[in-house]
């Protein structure tokens, strides 16, 4: 009997494409996350697995924005939490696994959307090899899942049943429970189904309800109202989001966008063939008010690098929906000009985007090794049960349930534990087995953005209680490379 793969030239050239990507991440692997929100979605997914959110005891809190009953709480959305919380049970590694399944999740549900459309799927390839989703892929920010559940949401609002648009609006819900703030985008479609077929608008708002109400109960539950949030109340975000309405970072990064793909912002509407123009227009609006309301160009160092990647995080979701209408534009110029995707052409073409995800990889790899040479000198310093003081985001190096047992406090008690409600004091937490850890991240050194600004306050206060203590200060580690480490016992 034969049993052997049919493939069509396209499908092969994706799975061909797909095999590289995944060998290349694997020589790349991201052996751990880089940012203290990022841990807060690790932390988060940990605790997921006793049905809690909340810790009790305050040297496995940080980085806690809130005090309640259920201890000290994470303000992080929840749901990218939830999907981390099976790959826990791998350790690190499969915490870090979980983001490059949402992207090949993710290029699947593109693939399915232009096929439904009658475009070739290699176009998806410019969505797995776009260098925001390359970054993306290697982290636990929440946008990616987002993504996914908008690129569902979509592919199932181009049906015409009433099923597709129930689970189009499912789909578009489970967006909002990974960031609250993408329930403006699901909106804009919502809005548009209303002008155009106000059954469909309905059949959505049904499919929606039920992820509404468990967010509704979640909020209730741990933030001590159903439209609270771990960033405050519904209207504060909504004070936010005007701030981004009329903001000049939006011409900053539309011109990134349009310079790395020429013509995405456009393409829904340059292309005759889209159908969902009023859509994408109101979905562009959203998420650049909603961009720019999050994040500042100016706050952090300029290089074409992270411009392409790190800055982009909060517009990936819409970078991936516009490469629906890119693809479209795309195909449509090619037919227009009969220009034909021929075989060597294809292989060139991926041979270049795989370099380019490749070299991605190796740099984020690099940075990411200024964290695990930290990591490896903490952990051989300081025995299982130590209490370490670090300041700053030193945090992500200790995440209970995954990392060896250490308790860990910030030198500044009330930024890491929702302000310290039980007014505990370092000399109060202080045992037998104390360490304080003062580091300072080579990459960072000379940098005079915002962002560092704001880290040299926070590694200041550490400078600060090292001087005012150190009589009682036992230096038992010291390097300089690749960062400036500092490790004291507490006597």
């Amino acid at each position: 009997m034969d049993i052997s793969l049919n493939l069509d030239s396209e499908s092969k050239a994706m799975l061909a494409a797909v095999l590289a990507y995944v060998l290349i991440q694997m020589a790349f692997f991201p052996s751990m996350y880089l940012s203290i929100d990022e841990h807060e979605y690790a932390k988060n997914a940990v605790l997921l697995r006793g049905l809690d959110i909340g810790v009790n005891d305050p040297g496995n809190a940080c980085r806690a924005g809130i005090y309640n009953s259920h201890g000290y709480v994470s303000t992080q959305f929840i749901g990218r939490s939830v999907f981390i919380m099976p790959f826990t049970f791998l350790g690190i590694e499969g915490i870090m696994l979980s983001g490059l399944v949402l992207h090949l999740v993710n290029f699947l549900l593109v693939a399915l959307i232009l096929r439904k459309l009658g475009i070739s799927r290699l176009f998806a390839l410019l969505y797995l090899f776009y260098p925001s989703m390359v970054w993306g892929a290697r982290t636990l920010f929440p946008e990616m899942l987002v993504l996914t559940g908008m690129l569902a949401g979509l592919l199932f609002y181009l049906g015409d049943r009433k099923r597709d648009w129930l689970l189009s609006g499912l789909f578009f819900s489970l967006s909002v429970l990974s960031r609250y703030d993408a329930l403006f985008a699901f909106l804009a479609f919502l809005v548009a189904a209303f002008i155009a077929d106000r059954r469909k608008a309905a059949f959505m708002a049904a499919g929606a309800a039920p992820v509404g109400a468990l967010i509704f109960m979640f909020n209730s539950l741990f933030y001590s109202g159903g439209f609270a949030t771990g960033y405050g109340s519904g209207g504060s975000l909504l004070n936010t989001l005007a701030i981004g309405v009329i903001d000049i970072d939006n011409i900053y990064y539309a011109a990134i966008l349009m310079a790395f793909y020429p013509l995405l912002l456009v393409s829904p509407y340059a292309s005759r063939k889209f159908p969902l123009k009023t859509e994408f227009m109101l979905l562009t609006i959203v998420y650049f008010v909603l961009n720019s309301a999050f994040t500042s160009f100016g706050a952090f160092s300029f290089s074409v690098e992270t411009s392409l990647t790190a800055r982009l995080r909060y517009l990936i979701p819409l970078i991936g929906l516009l490469i629906i209408p890119y693809s479209v534009l795309l195909s449509q110029l090619m037919e227009s000009s009969r220009i034909r995707l021929t075989r060597p052409a294809i292989a060139v073409a991926i041979i270049l985007m795989l370099f380019g995800a490749g070299l991605l990889s190796f740099k984020h790899s690099g940075l990411i090794s200024t964290r695990s040479s930290v990591f490896s000198a903490v952990y051989s310093i300081t025995p299982d049960g130590s209490t370490i003081i670090g300041s700053a985001d030193d945090c992500i190096f200790f995440l209970p349930g995954i990392f060896p047992e250490r308790k860990y406090y910030s030198v500044d008690l009330a930024q890491d534990l929702a302000g310290n409600p039980e007014k505990l004091s370092l000399e109060g937490i202080k045992t037998g087995q104390a360490y304080v850890m003062e580091l300072y991240y080579g990459h960072q050194s000379g940098r005079e953005s915002t962002r560092q600004q704001v880290v040299d306050a926070e590694r200041k206060r550490m400078a600060d209680f090292v001087s005012e203590n150190s009589g009682s200060l036992s230096a038992v580690y010291e390097s300089s490379s690749p960062n400036t480490l500092r490790i004291y016992k507490w006597k």
